[in-house]
């Protein structure tokens, strides 16, 4: 386990065997150790003559899903205690109908990203409009559509053209048919302003 803890777990296992051994009841042992957030499956036999021998499965946290709850690796929503949310996870956002979707949508663009970029956050918007922001910071609109094909584009022309200068980007819009925008962030601006004036041109 990574953060179900045996010893907890035979607590409160403890708590509701009664009986002898024909009369403990498994059906309630399953139910009590189910309550723990972080156990996803749970088997209880019993082991002749008198063992009960109990199989759990722990959960396999892939995003936090806003601020309360963990997205499984099978698009399931849990909430155990926010201290024992794993480091450095992306969040996710959407409506409660979009788990399955954004887990899908997460999957595919993490697997397009270059290997120094990750996902900090992905959100689905009420109006399905689609937004990513990047460990470094950088926000991408994505829109509606083509979202995966989309982050493809963008960094396609990323390593083709090898910006340099890619911690300087506020966000790119990704939401035009032939082309995408990017905003340079504020602290950028007063250097596009000099060289504008030393070399008399636009940039």
């Amino acid at each position: 386990f990574t953060y179900l803890s045996p010893i907890s777990l035979q607590q409160r296992v403890s708590k509701v065997v009664t009986g002898g051994f024909f009369n403990i009841n498994v059906e309630k042992i399953q139910k009590v150790l189910l309550q723990e957030p972080w156990v996803k499956e749970v088997s209880v036999n019993r082991t002749w003559p008198d063992r009960i021998t109990v199989t759990i499965r722990e959960q396999i946290a892939i995003a936090q899903w806003g601020e309360s709850g963990l997205m499984s690796s099978d698009a399931q929503m849990f909430y155990p205690d926010p201290a024992t949310f794993p480091d450095n996870q992306p969040i996710v956002i959407g409506p409660d109908s979009s788990v399955r979707q954004v887990m899908e949508y997460l999957l595919q663009i993490q697997n397009v990203l270059p290997k120094e970029i990750t996902v900090n956050e992905l959100i689905l918007s009420e109006r399905r409009s689609w937004d990513l922001k990047l460990n470094n910071g950088v926000v991408i609109r994505l829109g509606k559509e083509n979202v995966v094909s989309r982050v493809e584009k963008f960094f396609h022309y990323y390593s083709q053209k090898n910006i340099s200068n890619f911690e300087q980007i506020e966000y790119v819009d990704m939401r035009y048919t032939n082309g995408f925008v990017i905003r340079l962030n504020s602290s950028v601006k007063p250097d596009l302003n000099n060289r504008q004036e030393n070399y008399g041109k636009k940039i």
